[in-house]
């Protein structure tokens, strides 16, 4: 299958993993910081801003940031 043959098929099926805007955010010098309530929002922070305001603490891990998976498709 070719990527210009993939089309969205009005289902819920859309989107990207928080793992892999995780990876996107660190090619482009961000930090992931956290994600709302329902892990439909995540949020990012530059590196050199996240060094400066917030030292030598390490930030939060995909593990603690992942929510815990639910089904929603049959």
């Amino acid at each position: 299958m070719s990527l210009q043959s993939v089309e969205w098929e009005g289902d819920c099926l859309m989107g990207a993993s928080l793992s892999a805007l995780k990876l996107l955010g660190d090619d482009f010098g961000y930090v992931l910081l956290g994600t709302d309530n329902e892990a439909v929002n995540a949020f990012f922070l530059r590196k050199d801003v996240y060094a400066k305001e917030v030292g030598a603490h390490p930030p939060p891990t995909l593990a603690m940031l992942h929510p815990v998976p639910r089904r929603i498709h049959r």
